[in-house]
């Protein structure tokens, strides 16, 4: 029984609590000690058997009273400490926040209350740290609303400017169509007319394709203006134009107001052949119209056209084919009018065929 009781003690010194370990420590090494002692007695002078055995008894009252003192000294300090540890448990899941106080003197008081002036500073540090993240939300707020606020304002601006801008991009579109449109007729004008000249001369000298024009003009127009007036003599021309747009069938071909009561018509790739042919389209056209002349012959309106072809070359300029025309144009009104005046261009000659 006395050896089990030896390895229980043996047992707890070597798992049990610190206390336990402690204490039994203690009153091993007091009830050791106290057998040293006696051991020393025994060897110096000899003692009885039942002084010995009194000595031996005492002993182990001396160990267990050391090792209870320790026990208690032990749980004096460790409760406390477990004390803490259960808060700091209780502060790390949120349940509290705060630390009991312990009395005394001691180094556990004192660390006690160092710990709790410490919770009491982070505390505090908690605590503006809110008001300060209070404050900051509320600066983030503002400034999102006024961001907000001047967001919308550029977005509005972006929108005006953008419609600012397609009104300007319309605008220009309209005004570049009025510089290259008649107003009168709606077709293209003569600055438009000399940019397209200039643009297929060009295109037909790379190519080696022939270029024709076309020349007309309104025939006694000028009495027309006279008998019925100037405002269906306006009418009349916008009659004479639209019936010249319808009587061209390509997109590349180019109709002009080229002024007053003439009409010009750039045929590009077109020989002499193609150019008398829609000289002819254009003049029956006009005449079919059936516009009342009375100073005309036959009582009806008529349209006089010059027709010049030209392979272009690097010596020629186009105004060297729009003279032709015109010469031909004046031609077909001494020939009586009515008519179409066709010519090839060269370099140093022209052969007219009628």
């Amino acid at each position: 029984m006395l050896l089990q009781w030896l390895v229980n003690i043996l047992t707890q010194s070597i798992t049990g609590s610190f206390r336990q370990r402690l204490g039994i420590t203690v009153a091993i090494s007091v009830f050791i000690s106290v057998q040293l002692v006696f051991a020393l007695l025994l060897i110096l002078e000899e003692l009885p058997l039942h002084l010995l055995a009194r000595l031996f008894g005492w002993s182990i009252l001396i160990a267990c009273c050391c090792w209870l003192l320790t026990w208690l000294s032990a749980r004096r300090l460790i409760l406390p400490l477990l004390q803490l540890g259960a808060t700091i448990e209780q502060i790390q899941r949120g349940e509290t926040l705060a630390i009991p106080q312990l009395s005394g003197r001691d180094e556990i008081a004192k660390l006690s209350r160092q710990f709790a002036e410490l919770m009491t500073s982070w505390n505090r540090q908690q605590d503006e740290l809110k008001t300060f993240n209070l404050i900051l939300e509320e600066m983030i707020e503002e400034r999102m609303v006024a961001v907000e606020t001047i967001n919308k304002k550029l977005k509005h601006e972006i929108i005006e400017r953008e419609h600012i801008e397609q009104a300007l991009q319309l605008a220009n579109q309209e005004l570049q169509r009025q510089s290259l449109e008649d107003g009168l007729t709606g077709i293209a004008n003569r600055r438009c007319f000399d940019e397209r000249l200039a643009q297929e001369w060009k295109r037909a000298i790379r190519t080696g394709h022939y270029l024709s024009i076309l020349l007309l003009d309104v025939d006694y127009f000028k009495q027309y203006n006279d008998i019925y007036g100037h405002q269906q003599g306006d009418k009349c021309l916008q009659y004479v134009a639209q019936t010249l747009a319808e009587s061209v069938q390509r997109p590349s071909d180019i109709v002009a107001r080229y002024g007053g009561e003439e009409f010009v018509v750039i045929l590009p790739e077109t020989d002499i052949d193609g150019a008398k042919q829609v000289a002819e389209r254009v003049r029956q056209r006009i005449l079919a119209l059936g516009i009342v002349h009375s100073a005309a012959e036959n009582h009806t309106l008529s349209v006089s056209i010059g027709a010049a072809t030209a392979t272009a070359k690097m010596l020629m300029t186009p105004q060297k084919l729009l003279r032709t025309a015109d010469n031909l144009l004046y031609q077909a009104k001494e020939n009586g009018r009515n008519r179409v005046e066709v010519a090839m261009v060269t370099e140093f000659s022209r052969v007219t065929q009628t």
